[in-house]
């Protein structure tokens, strides 16, 4: 009897073992994985774009208090990722030159950002010295309605009583 169930179990095992081999073979096959040029892409991308905003951070505290000129513009002849141009070149290559390029159109947006502050500062600065001297001439013109009205106020005083 305990001989019996023994080779029940194993027929099931071989039976279970020969199922799985034909569902394996009726599976299709998948394409490689990833290409190492998009691993590529995905680590040495984002750790220099982590790099980037760390200078960028770092950059925008120098300049937090001084004013400088604006930041130059992309160069007309740079290819932008995505366009026609990039397609050309081999699939190793195209990858990495995009990536370039996105990091440098980030660099750029970067630098306009940072002369955008810089330029809004210089104004802010520009804006509260005016605000103090539109005070300043507000407090003085006050005190000579002050010194009018008591002039004023004085001589109805001295008028008779009519």
């Amino acid at each position: 009897m305990v001989q019996q169930k023994r080779k029940s179990k194993v027929k099931k095992a071989r039976a279970a073992k020969k199922k799985a081999s034909v569902v394996r073979r009726q599976k299709p096959r998948h394409a490689k994985k990833t290409a190492p040029a998009k691993k590529l892409l995905r680590g040495k991308v984002a750790a220099s774009v982590k790099k980037v905003a760390r200078k960028v951070a770092a950059s925008v505290k120098k300049v937090a208090g001084k004013v400088a000129a604006p930041a130059p513009k992309l160069p007309a002849g740079k290819i932008i990722a995505g366009k026609p141009d990039a397609q050309k070149l081999p699939p190793g290559k195209q990858i990495k030159t995009s990536a370039k390029q996105a990091l440098e159109l980030l660099e750029a947006k970067v630098a306009q950002f940072v002369s955008l502050c810089e330029r809004l500062r210089a104004e802010n600065t520009s804006l509260r010295q005016q605000l103090a001297a539109a005070q300043s001439d507000a407090k003085r013109l006050n005190e000579r309605i002050d010194g009018a009205t008591s002039r004023l106020e004085g001589l109805i005083n001295r008028l008779p009583a009519g």
